[in-house]
């Protein structure tokens, strides 16, 4: 924003002390009839220089006025901030929605602009015979201050509905395009119907209608937004000439030409209270509130699905733009949201101001809403792909079932079903982990998904400690056991080695059990450090355990090693014992 310089010094020195003052709360008349909305009237004082407002829904409770340093003649409300136009020199003032001046655009016209409209980015202004466009932050866009010029070389007031741009003139009401495009002069005209078009004083609309104000008027006069026809030249009688007219969802409100006072009716249309706020001065312009409608959007089909509101405000405005999206609409309108998924995706249902899983939603604005559409792919079901890697053995299977990989390694399941997958271990196999939509479950057995898109997930299985025999030296021996001990020494050869192979560090038991009894007899067995190293090994076997000969008959010498979570399938070998 810059400010103005052009403002006379005695000027600035009425906004300085302006700005220092407290609020001027001055008493009101009481309404003749209730209205209901939540928002505010604002509207602007030329003979004093100063912008009021007032609560629409308790108008009695007293009008707050605020100088603005200037001589205004018209006035727009924002959700966040008021602007005016100044009747005394080529600028337009900015206030915040309590009055306090924030700054002033100098758009550099040669006349005093004599209406403003905000839409989306841009700031609007009739300035007979053209109309002026900047930014909200007071830039000069590329296409200059003088945006469009009228070909009548006048205009007098003017409104948009977030589709177009309508000016009124001497003897018709013009409409633009925002984008500057399809410029009808004549949209409404005294060639429908005459006298119905002079030198309008306000417009306003409700996306159905356009209505305005003829200079001097008793009565509010209409006609078809879409096409400019069914002119109704007294759509609503009024009880005396007024200036300025503007709308809510619910209500209009006008201001008198004379007598300091504005008015009021609902949309019937019928007047509710001819004096519905004795303003005590003659207002030129009103405004009412407007509200900030936020969509956002969700979910993986967000970004090509649309949201638009109903009528042509929607693309205008930004409701059908990227992920979050707003716009202002005017106090207790009546918002129609539709959400359109793209192809691919279904509509999966609203948060915020809006619930349900119906496309179109309505959103009465009677203050700031927030709405959240939610897109999601249309697919009902989410394949689950499994793969199993590593050397050793084992299986995945699910709960729900369908998965058992191995053999069934793919499967559907409905979107947002909670599967549950265990891998199995096989024989002398070691589960190692998981990967994929289950790796943060690391080395646990089981793993849980939740099928919102389609996963993959997959299990490794290494071998366990495997036990190899590559000599059994008592394979076909005989021992010959005397009637004692040193008759044991002259017959067992000494020396006779068990040799195996590891193919990794292992506690390794070596035991001997006679065939037909349950008794085992330990030759080796290792316990705490891992006895058995990766690669060959060997234990020397001299016939007895400890000193303790084996008796005769059938034996069977048992080997497992063992890794501390795994022990392999014993290797058994058999031997006699012979007298």
């Amino acid at each position: 924003m810059t400010t103005f310089p052009r403002v006379p010094r005695p000027v600035r020195l009425l906004l300085t002390a302006a700005l220092a003052l407290s609020a001027l709360v001055v008493a009101i008349g009481t309404a003749s009839a209730a209205v209901t909305e939540n928002g505010r009237l604002y509207w602007v004082n030329s003979q004093t220089g100063t912008l009021s407002s007032a609560a629409i829904g308790a108008p009695s409770g007293g009008i707050t006025t605020y100088a603005t340093g200037d001589i205004p003649n018209s006035v727009f409300a924002t959700s966040s901030a008021l602007y005016w136009t100044s009747a005394t020199s080529a600028h337009i003032g900015i206030a915040n929605l309590q009055g306090a001046v924030q700054s002033y655009i100098a758009p550099g016209g040669t006349s005093a602009p004599t209406g403003v409209v905000v839409v989306g980015q841009f700031i609007y202004w009739a300035d007979n015979g053209f109309i002026g466009r900047a930014t909200i932050t007071g830039a000069q866009p590329q296409t200059g201050w003088q945006w469009y010029q009228t070909p009548s070389g006048q205009n007098t007031s003017i409104w948009s509905d977030g589709a177009y741009i309508y000016w009124g003139d001497a003897n018709s009401i013009g409409r633009i395009g925002l984008d500057g495009s399809g410029a009808n002069v004549n949209f409404v005209s005294n060639a429908q119907v005459a006298g119905a078009v002079a030198s309008p004083t306000s417009i306003t609309s409700d996306g159905q209608r356009i209505y305005w104000i003829n200079a001097g008027a008793s009565q509010i006069s209409s006609a078809t937004v879409g096409t400019g026809l069914q002119v109704t030249p007294t759509y609503l009688a009024l009880p005396a000439p007024a200036v300025g007219l503007t709308e809510t969802g619910s209500s209009f409100f006008w201001t008198a030409q004379s007598g300091g006072s504005i008015g009021a009716a609902n949309l019937t249309p019928q007047i509710t209270a001819a004096t519905f706020i004795n303003t005590s001065n003659n207002p030129t312009d009103l405004a009412a509130s407007r509200w900030a409608l936020t969509v956002a959007k969700g979910g993986t089909g967000a970004a090509t699905s649309t949201v638009t509101a109903a009528g042509s405000a929607a693309t205008q405005n930004g409701l059908s733009c990227g992920q979050i999206c707003t716009n202002d609409f005017p106090d207790m309108a009546a918002v129609t949201l539709t959400a359109t998924p793209a192809p691919g995706f279904v509509f999966a249902g609203w948060a915020g101001a809006c619930t349900g899983t119906a496309r179109t939603c309505t959103v009465t604005m009677n203050q700031s809403q927030n709405v959240q559409a939610t897109f999601n792919p249309a697919v009902t079901n989410f394949v689950l792909s499994l793969t199993k890697r590593g050397t050793g053995s084992g299986s995945i299977v699910s709960s729900p079932v369908g998965l058992n990989c191995g053999t069934v390694c793919a499967a559907p399941f409905a979107r947002n079903t909670k599967v549950t997958l265990t891998a199995v271990e096989g024989p002398l196999t070691d589960f190692a982990g998981w990967s994929g939509a289950c790796s943060g479950f690391k080395a646990q057995s089981v793993c849980t998904v939740t099928m919102s898109q389609a996963r993959a997930a997959s299990a490794t299985f290494n071998p366990a400690p495997v036990l190899t025999l590559t000599k059994f030296g008592i394979t076909n021996a005989t021992f010959r056991v005397g009637s004692h001990t040193t008759a044991v020494r002259a017959y067992t050869p000494i020396g006779t080695t068990i040799k195996y192979t590891l193919s990794e560090n292992a506690n390794v038991t070596v035991a001997f059990q006679k065939v037909g009894y349950a008794r085992k007899q330990y030759l080796y067995r290792s316990s705490g450090a891992k006895g058995g190293k990766t690669g060959a090994n060997a234990i020397s076997f001299t016939g007895r355990v400890g000193r303790t000969p084996l008796t005769t008959g059938r034996w069977k010498v048992i080997i497992t090693a063992s890794d501390s979570t795994t022990t392999t399938k014993a290797q058994v070998k058999y031997f006699t014992v012979k007298q």
